[in-house]
C-alpha cells in the first residue's frame, strides 16, 4: 500500500516493475496447521501462528477486541484515511458515529457466510455532514500491537472487486512504528483488475529521504471473476510472491526488512494511482476475505521478538471456534 510517507514518485514503481510470470519455480502446500515450502528445489517447513476465518467480527475498542479499524496515528480523520494520496474515502467501523451523538447506519466490515466483506460505498448527504464531509466510505483492518511476526508465509484468500478508483490491498508494517520498510502482499487497481502487484518499499541509504521501491506485477488474472489466494514467504533472503500457492514473482530481500511487522488489508478510493471513482464504478464494492493464515519457518533464526502475540491476541486465539470450516480449492466461488 503506497503510504503518504512515501516520496518516490509512480514513475518508480512502473520501471522497477517486472514480469512476475518469467520464472516461477516453487509452491507451497498446506495440511492443517503445518505449510511446505518448495523453492528453487529446496524445501522449508512452517507452522501456523496466526488464523483469521472471519466466523465473526471483533472490532478492538482500545481495550478488549481483536480488529483495529484506524491507522495507529490515531485522530478524528488522521487515522482514518490518508489525504496525501489523494484518497477519497474515510475508514469506518460498525456503529461509527462520526462527529455525531449517534451511530450513522454505516457497516463496512460485514461477515457474511463466513466472510469479511470489506464495502466501500457512497454517503447520503445527511450521514457526509457528521463524516467531515467525506462522500465515501470503506474498511480498514489492522492487527497493530496485537500480532506482528518477522519472517513466514502470509495468506489471504479473498475476490477483489473492479471498478474506477477502487484500490485493495494486503499488506505489512513495521510494529515499532517506523517506515520503511512494507511489504505488500499484494495490491491491485480496479480499473486493471487483470493485474496484480508485488512491492517491497524499502530505505538503503544513509537518509531519510532515500526511500524507493522494489516492484513485480503478475498479469492475465482477472482478480474479479472469482476467488484467489494470494500469499508472500519472506525470509532473510528472499521474498517470493504466490497466486493460487504457485510462484510467480521473487524478490531479493532487502537488508532493512528485517522486523516483526503487523497485517493490513483495506481497500482505498481514489488517488493519483488509483484515480478517483466515477459515475461507472459499481458501489457498494466489496473486498469479500475469506481468510488470513500466517505461518513461520520451523528453525529459522529470526529477530527477538520474532513473533509478538498480545494478551488480546492470546484471547482471541483461546476462545472456542464458533464453526469449523473446510479448506476450499484456491478458485471455488460462493
Amino acid at each position: 500500500m503506497l503510504k503518504i510517507w512515501m516520496v518516490a514518485p509512480l514513475a518508480l514503481l512502473l520501471c522497477a516493475a517486472g514480469d512476475a510470470k518469467q520464472q516461477p519455480s516453487g509452491d507451497i502446500s498446506i495440511k492443517g496447521d503445518e505449510a511446505t515450502l518448495v523453492h528453487n528445489g529446496q524445501r522449508s517447513e512452517l507452522s501456523l501462528t496466526f488464523a483469521e476465518d472471519f466466523d465473526s467480527f471483533s472490532r478492538f475498542d482500545g481495550q478488549n477486541g481483536f480488529w483495529r479499524t484506524t491507522y495507529w496515528f490515531d485522530g478524528s480523520v488522521g487515522g482514518r484515511t490518508m489525504p496525501l494520496h489523494g484518497e477519497v474515502q474515510l475508514y469506518v467501523h460498525p456503529g461509527d458515529k462520526g462527529s455525531s451523538d449517534a451511530p450513522l447506519g454505516i457497516d463496512p466490515l460485514p461477515i457474511r457466510n463466513g466472510m469479511l466483506e470489506i464495502t466501500a460505498d457512497r454517503v447520503t448527504p445527511e450521514q457526509s455532514k457528521w463524516l467531515w464531509n467525506y462522500k465515501y466510505t470503506s474498511g480498514l483492518i489492522t492487527t497493530k500491537d496485537i500480532f506482528a511476526q518477522a519472517y513466514g508465509y502470509f495468506e489471504m484468500r479473498v475476490k477483489l472487486p473492479a471498478g474506477q478508483g477502487l484500490w485493495p490491498a494486503f499488506w505489512l508494517a513495521p510494529q515499532d512504528y517506523s517506515w520503511p520498510p512494507e511489504i505488500d502482499v499484494f495490491e491491485t487497481l480496479g480499473r486493471q483488475p487483470s493485474t496484480v502487484f508485488f512491492t517491497v518499499h524499502i530505505n538503503e541509504g544513509k537518509t531519510p529521504e532515500d526511500k524507493t521501491q522494489i516492484a513485480r506485477t503478475y498479469e492475465g488474472l482477472d482478480t474479479s471473476k472469482d476467488f484467489h489466494i494470494y500469499g508472500m514467504s519472506w525470509s532473510p533472503e528472499t521474498i517470493i510472491y504466490f497466486i493460487d500457492r504457485k510462484e510467480v514473482a521473487e524478490i531479493p530481500t532487502p537488508k532493512s526488512v528485517n522486523k516483526p511487522m503487523y497485517v493490513l488489508a483495506n481497500m482505498a478510493l481514489g488517488g493519483a494511482w488509483a484515480g478517483d471513482p466515477d459515475e461507472t464504478t459499481p458501489f457498494p464494492a466489496k473486498m469479500i476475505i475469506d481468510y488470513i493464515h500466517i505461518y513461520q519457518f520451523k528453525g529459522l533464526p529470526r529477530p527477538e521478538p520474532g513473533v509478538v502475540r498480545p494478551a488480546t491476541y492470546a484471547a482471541a486465539r483461546a476462545a472456542p471456534e464458533s464453526a469449523a470450516k473446510s479448506e476450499p480449492s484456491p478458485s471455488a466461488g460462493r
